[in-house]
């Protein structure tokens, strides 16, 4: 922006944040509510420094700034590593079934 209207404490730019969340087309209806709240409250001096906090946090969040993973690519990796334990699993019982099958099996002579 040309002035600092859109400036708050610490330097965040609320109407960037707010517009390129809005953007994305991904928030829903009571999701916009909020951060048009957020953004309605900053231009009347009002907003608070916990929604300032809320806002730059969940952008990061929702636009992958370094160090942060989008949570679609947070469960794809939790998903990836939920199957490799399942399949780890999986081999164990294998493993143990077979064993007490060796177990269970009268020894040919």
């Amino acid at each position: 922006m040309s002035d600092d209207i859109g400036i708050a404490p610490g330097g965040v730019d609320v109407d960037a944040l707010v517009n390129e969340l809005i953007a994305t087309g991904e928030m829903n209806a009571e999701t916009v509510a909020d951060l048009e709240r957020i953004r309605a409250d900053h231009l009347a001096g009002s907003l608070h420094p916990d929604d300032t906090d809320y806002l730059v946090a969940f952008h990061a969040r929702i636009m992958g700034a370094p160090g942060v993973e989008r949570p679609v690519e947070d469960l794809h990796a939790q998903l990836l590593a939920a199957r490799q334990r399942l399949a780890d699993a999986q081999a164990e019982v294998a493993r143990l079934e077979q064993a007490i099958a060796a177990q269970d099996s009268p020894a040919q002579d």
